[in-house]
């Protein structure tokens, strides 16, 4: 299986895991909690802006439990907004 989490777009050989369930969404649920997929059954999983969402204590049982998820080989993509910290002079 291949997987989107977060996604709303319905593309051919993919699975939606969001939050919310939409038209096309396959499972709803979220990234810190993925005890409904077995271990290694994913070929691929693609994150698009949720892992910003995950807080600093959650961040690294989050990560295990993709890598719990993906088979042995298999590919992520994770795509965070890169945010631009700037000081205002006083």
């Amino acid at each position: 299986m291949k997987l989107h989490i977060g996604g709303k777009q319905v593309k051919a050989g993919w699975k939606i895991l969001n939050a919310q369930k939409f038209d096309g969404v396959d499972y709803v649920g979220d990234i810190t909690d993925l005890s409904q997929f077995a271990d290694e059954s994913c070929e691929e999983v693609y994150a698009s802006h949720v892992l910003e969402h995950v807080n600093q204590a959650q961040a690294l049982p989050t990560l295990k439990g993709i890598h719990r998820i993906l088979k042995k080989g298999a590919a992520s993509t994770f795509r965070c907004p890169t945010w631009i910290s700037c000081a205002t002079p006083s």
